[in-house]
């Protein structure tokens, strides 16, 4: 945020300079046209005046000379200015553009820091919910282990619960049979009258 805010500054203060330095520009043509006109003016009247007034035609003339050579160079200054105030100013829009795309980017990413968050809050609980998945399931195989030894023996033991009813059987049939075989092992009495016959 400070820095991104120093950096608009920097880009503001460059455009302001810029500015500043094309105003200096102008002064300076400013000046140099003055100048060239008074040297100007100091010509004729030298040249009005005579022969006595010769060496202050000459500075005159030489004063005209530099004041053109001042001006020249004012016009190559304000040429650069011109193009560095451009150059300047589209470094200025492009920095500005930047540092509103950065400053967007730092708002999108602080309003996904909660979104963040929430979805590692959220894989952690599905984490957590296949690591305790693992620990019952770790119980269940025991607990199978059982259900499946307890499935395995229902066959056998329903078979025999159908084979209940014919054992029963054959266990009466067996007793009935000992029990006719002990009955015809006991010894039988006549009647005295059919035993006198």
């Amino acid at each position: 945020g400070q820095r991104l805010q120093q950096m608009q500054n920097f880009a503001s203060g460059l455009v302001k300079w810029t500015q500043g330095a094309g105003e200096l520009t102008d002064i300076i043509r400013s000046l140099a046209a003055e100048t060239k006109i008074l040297a100007l003016n100091a010509s004729i009247e030298s040249a009005k005046a005579g022969e006595k007034a010769k060496p202050f035609g000459s500075v005159a003339s030489d004063m005209r000379l530099r004041t053109d050579k001042a001006a020249k160079a004012a016009d190559q200054l304000a040429a650069y200015l011109v193009s560095v105030q451009k150059e300047t100013l589209k470094f200025g829009e492009t920095l500005k553009s930047t540092i509103s795309d950065v400053a967007a980017f730092y708002r999108e990413a602080q309003a996904f820091a909660p979104v963040r968050d929430n979805l590692a809050s959220q894989i952690k609980t599905v984490l957590d919910g296949a690591a305790k998945t693992r620990v019952d399931m770790a119980e269940y195989s025991s607990d199978e282990a059982v259900v499946r030894r307890v499935l395995t023996d229902i066959p056998s033991i329903a078979e025999q619960a159908m084979d209940a009813p014919s054992v029963l059987e054959k266990l009466i049939a067996d007793a009935s049979e000992r029990l006719d075989g002990f009955n015809s092992s006991l010894p039988t009495y006549e009647e005295d009258g059919e035993a006198e016959n």
